[in-house]
C-alpha cells in the first residue's frame, strides 16, 4: 500500500475539517433561528394573554 504524499494527506485532512466546520456552523445557525422563533412566539403569546387578562382591545403591536 503506497502512502499518499504528505501534502496530499494534509490537503484531505484540511478539506474534511472544513466540511465538519461547515456542518457545525449550519447546525448552530439552525439552532439560533429555532430559539429566536420560540422566543418571539412566547413573547407574542404573553402579550396576547396579558391583554386578554386586562380586557384591553387587542391591538397589533
Amino acid at each position: 500500500m503506497h502512502q499518499l504524499p504528505l501534502q496530499e494527506k494534509h490537503r484531505q485532512q484540511f478539506l474534511l475539517q472544513a466540511q465538519m466546520n461547515q456542518q457545525q456552523l449550519l447546525q448552530l445557525v439552525m439552532q439560533l433561528i429555532y430559539q429566536s422563533w420560540l422566543t418571539i412566539l412566547f413573547l407574542h403569546l404573553t402579550v396576547f394573554f396579558w391583554k386578554m387578562h386586562q380586557n384591553l382591545p387587542l391591538v397589533d403591536f
